[in-house]
């Protein structure tokens, strides 16, 4: 079910699918339109899934004359998982949503006590990670920054997949329709304060860790904004985490490898206790008796 909701204040497109424990995908414009495909399908066979297109990103329109902060949209981040209604909510995380919701992490006590379980996909743990250029609101900002036609959008979605030939046009030109407005009105102000918020991200990325929320980082190997390397980084801060990497898959794994996406988080969304990767430490040795 599609239809436009009031979250937070602010009245965003929701998509709802599906029933039983509830499951939030949040990302940002670019992900929006395709994220809310295929594997909210597969996953609405066992969750009740909720897509929530954000205030300013493309099919959730703000005034001209309103600009949200990254605090601002920290506030409203919880105040969607309060939308979902009682019980634990699960976490898929992409893109600008991300950094967003490590933001209401850091910033919002509620968020530790309601999220059980947090996905992060491909995204902003870090800001300006390799390849991430900050957008300049410049006179030609929009002429030299921003896709300006279908084909220029599909060439620079093209380029963050890992495998070229897995993009599917139908997807890529569905994206475009709610592409523009998002990036003009909101997102470019939006990177860059993300751009100047390492603080807050890392603190986000503590309170997270902090938070006793059994994570799951499923990441592309080869998106070009930062695969690999992002992922080997973000071991070393969620040390309990499982990690996921997705070899020949890009800054899409949503809609690069479906089923293998889908059962992954499945599977994590389902398991109620926190199952870590690290090796158990070995019980101390015993000394011979006279020993101290």
């Amino acid at each position: 079910m599609e239809d436009y909701q009031q979250v937070g204040g602010h009245r965003v497109k929701v998509i709802e699918e599906g029933h039983g424990p509830p499951l939030i995908f949040f990302y940002d414009s670019w992900h929006t339109a395709l994220g809310a495909g295929p594997v909210t399908e597969h996953l609405s066979r066992r969750f009740k899934v909720i897509a929530v297109d954000p205030p300013g990103f493309g099919s959730s329109p703000l005034s001209k004359d309103l600009h949200l902060t990254l605090s601002d949209y920290a506030t409203f981040v919880a105040k969607l998982v309060e939308h979902t209604g009682p019980g634990n909510v699960t976490l898929v995380l992409t893109g600008i949503g991300e950094a967003l919701a490590l933001a209401a992490f850091q910033q919002e006590e509620s968020m530790a006590a309601r999220v059980g379980r947090v996905v992060l996909l491909n995204g902003f743990l870090y800001g300006a990670h390799a390849g991430f250029r900050p957008f300049k609101a410049t006179p030609l900002f929009s002429r030299w920054d921003l896709p300006m036609n279908r084909m220029v959008h599909r060439r620079k979605i093209l380029q963050l997949y890992g495998e070229p030939s897995a993009m599917d046009e139908t997807t890529a030109e569905r994206g475009w329709s709610s592409f523009p407005g998002g990036l003009y009105s909101t997102q470019f102000k939006l990177a860059n304060e993300l751009a100047q918020s390492e603080t807050t991200l890392a603190a986000g990325r503590r309170a997270l860790a902090d938070s006793g929320s059994p994570i799951m980082l499923l990441w592309g190997e080869d998106d070009p904004s930062g695969g690999r390397a992002v992922a080997e980084r973000a071991e070393q801060e969620f040390p309990d985490a499982e990690i996921y990497l997705l070899p020949h898959v890009g800054h899409f794994p949503h809609l690069e490898a479906v089923e293998v996406v889908a059962e992954a988080i499945s599977g994590f969304a389902a398991r109620g206790a926190r199952v870590t990767t690290s090796a158990p430490k070995p019980p101390p040795e015993e000394k011979p008796a006279g020993e101290s």
